[in-house]
């Protein structure tokens, strides 16, 4: 289609759910739509896509790798508009008190990671996503991850370590394989199905989706 032909709408899925927009205004960024029609756990902060508070997960197919693409954007500075052909996910699609919480929600509320609850969404959503992506992800990794998100109240260090309690078996596992030439059954990591002492320490196993990260 040329230029005059081009039909004015888009279509987006936003949780899991089919839309199209017509005539919406090009100026209309993710964090207004979603909070217009209600879905106000995505919060506006800063405005500038500095504090992560209106973070929401973008979902593609990436047709030069066959593969969906997941990543957490800044729905204040994401005109709905360059949603067209994508997937909106906010917090309100990853789970709720009411039907159950994901498991990024449940790591983190269990970890004491969440004080006035403002920023809150924006971390889930964010690691969500990331991990996602990333599902064998490092400690290290993961908190580079949360580089966008900022939190005024919590402190960081029991949101940190939520995160990484999603994700830290993994490098654990690297370490304790090189030094560990136990070869007996009962030793045998879960996660890696190599040997390691990894069931001598405090044991916490998280399905997320389809796979199961230890840490």
């Amino acid at each position: 289609k040329n230029f005059t032909e081009m039909e004015n709408k888009i279509l987006f899925f936003l949780n899991g759910k089919k839309k199209t927009l017509k005539d919406i205004s090009p100026k209309t960024t993710v964090l207004e739509y979603v909070r217009s029609i209600g879905l106000t756990g995505t919060k506006l902060g800063c405005g500038e896509g500095g504090c992560g508070a209106c973070t929401v997960m973008i979902s593609k197919y990436d047709k030069e790798n066959k593969k969906i693409i997941h990543k957490s954007v800044n729905g204040c500075l994401m005109p709905i508009c360059a949603a067209d052909g994508c997937a909106i996910t906010t917090i309100e699609g990853l789970g709720n008190t009411l039907s159950g919480l994901g498991n990024v929600q449940e790591t983190l509320a269990k970890s004491d990671g969440s004080q006035c609850g403002f920023c809150t969404p924006g971390f889930v959503v964010a690691l969500h996503a990331y991990i996602r992506s990333n599902p064998k992800a490092t400690a290290e990794e993961i908190e580079h991850a949360l580089d966008g998100n900022l939190c005024r109240c919590t402190g960081y260090r029991p949101i940190i370590d939520a995160a990484k309690s999603l994700v830290n078996c993994n490098q654990n596992n690297n370490n304790n394989n090189n030094n560990n030439k136990n070869e007996n059954n009962d030793n045998i990591c879960p996660s890696s199905g190599k040997p390691c002492n990894c069931k001598d320490k405090k044991f916490i196993e998280v399905e997320y989706d389809n796979a199961k990260i230890s840490s």
